[in-house]
């Protein structure tokens, strides 16, 4: 009973149903528990949420020519023609949070990333306003730009105990 119950779950795939009626003449289900294996890890992902309200037409420009910069630097180069197969990956980033002149060990080491993700919004809510316009449009006045890094490397429990510690721990051994 459970072996043809178990095998019509396998030939189910191929015929459905057939589990179904091997159920209803046999009046057995397969348990269909899920073991948890152990997969691996992701890379860890880190987002970061700006809101730009420039005071005049120069702050608008710097804030576009930010945005430029990471938008041109998270796309691949395509080496030779368009329609070629063949792309340099996109830049990498060393994102380091600092307190002073040194790094700031209570928050997160972000190993080397790169920005998956730029979602720009113009306006605010149901508004959008601009400055006076010029030959290139008319700069808004309200920027929100979410970026979302990912990083290159899978971190374990070595790298989480050298680099996420706090500064009254720094210098301690690794655990065996």
């Amino acid at each position: 009973g459970l072996l043809q119950a178990t095998l019509g779950e396998g030939v189910d795939m191929a015929a459905p149903g057939f589990s179904a009626a091997l159920q209803a003449q046999r009046g057995v289900a397969v348990n269909n528990r899920l073991e948890m294996t152990f997969g691996g890890v992701k890379p860890r992902e880190f987002q970061y949420n700006f809101k730009f309200t420039p005071s005049n037409e120069q702050e608008a420009n710097d804030i576009q020519s930010i945005l430029y910069l990471f938008k041109y630097h998270m796309h691949p180069t395509i080496m030779g023609s368009q329609s070629s197969a063949v792309m340099r990956v996109p830049s990498s980033f060393n994102i380091h949070y600092m307190y002073r002149t040194d790094e700031n060990k209570y928050l997160n080491t972000i190993a080397e990333s790169v920005l998956v993700s730029l979602d720009v919004k113009y306006g605010e809510g149901d508004t959008f306003k601009t400055f006076r316009g010029n030959t290139a449009g008319a700069p808004p006045r309200t920027i929100d730009a979410t970026l979302t890094f990912n990083e290159l490397d899978i971190h374990d429990k070595s790298t989480i105990f050298e680099l996420e510690l706090p500064p009254s721990r720094q210098g301690a051994s690794t655990p065996s």
